[in-house]
């Protein structure tokens, strides 16, 4: 079985991922990213990630 991820590490993922495909800073993308939620399985099947990323659409 895998490793789990906390909130934090997948947002460190996706920065770092981001960071790797479309340039930039991590600390940028980590802001932009903004907060990660993990809910609970039994309440949330589909999809227990909650992403709220910042900023703008271009």
């Amino acid at each position: 079985m895998g490793q789990l991820l906390t909130p934090a590490q997948l947002r460190d993922l996706m920065a770092d991922l981001l960071e790797g495909a479309a340039g930039g800073d991590a600390s940028d993308w980590r802001a932009a990213i903004g907060p990660v939620e993990k809910h609970p399985l039994w309440s949330h099947t589909r999809c227990n990630w909650t992403v709220e990323p910042k900023g703008r659409r271009s």
